[in-house]
């Protein structure tokens, strides 16, 4: 979608191989091939100049490094003047239900508000554009319906394995949750420009 909106190139960085092959297929499928370079690298190590990019886009994965030491890292690698668009997890209230607040205390200990993670963008040196939050659809329509059709699959075929029964019953209680306290908590995409 980034090569299609915007003609230029996209640099897409994975470390699992397959799905930079799946990226190329559907590149190729669409005539897009050109403008799509996949690299297989981790995010933590990059090594591109300084100032290599218009725009770093993540959606759903500077948590891996967490949300102030990625927006740090990746700077030195966007133009000046150019932008950074992240999707974050963010507590959209300041208290949350219980429930929701020891569910992700546990899978994600460094999740902040809204207010929290605009003020970390201030403080790395960004300007703020604009965020928003994305709609409940996102997670329902877009990740929850297909990886409960996946996680049927995958359940099926591992009756007796415990932690594959461990896995799929985490997953399931995370939609439970998002279904009981989805107003709490959501991603939100913030985007920034170096100045």
């Amino acid at each position: 979608m980034l090569a299609r909106c915007t003609n230029g190139t996209v640099t897409a960085v994975d470390v699992h191989q397959p799905f930079l092959d799946e990226l190329m297929r559907r590149a190729r499928a669409t005539g897009l091939a050109e403008h799509v370079r996949p690299l297989r690298a981790s995010m933590e190590t990059l090594a591109f100049e300084p100032e290599s990019f218009d725009v770093i886009w993540s959606e759903g994965s500077i948590y891996i490094m967490g949300f102030d030491r990625g927006l740090r890292a990746w700077q030195p690698f966007v133009r000046r003047g150019g932008y950074v668009v992240v999707s974050e997890l963010s507590w959209l209230t300041d208290d949350p239900p219980a429930p929701a607040r020891a569910f992700w205390d546990e899978a994600y200990p460094s999740m902040r508000s809204v207010s929290e993670n605009r003020a970390t963008i201030a403080c790395c040196g960004y300007e703020p554009v604009g965020d928003f939050v994305l709609p409940k659809s996102a997670w329902l329509s877009d990740y929850y319906e297909p990886l409960t059709r996946r996680m049927e699959e995958f359940e099926r075929g591992r009756a007796d394995d415990p932690a594959a029964l461990r896995f799929v019953a985490d997953q399931r209680r995370e939609i439970e949750l998002f279904h009981a306290h989805g107003d709490a908590y959501g991603y939100v995409f913030f985007a920034m420009r170096r100045p």
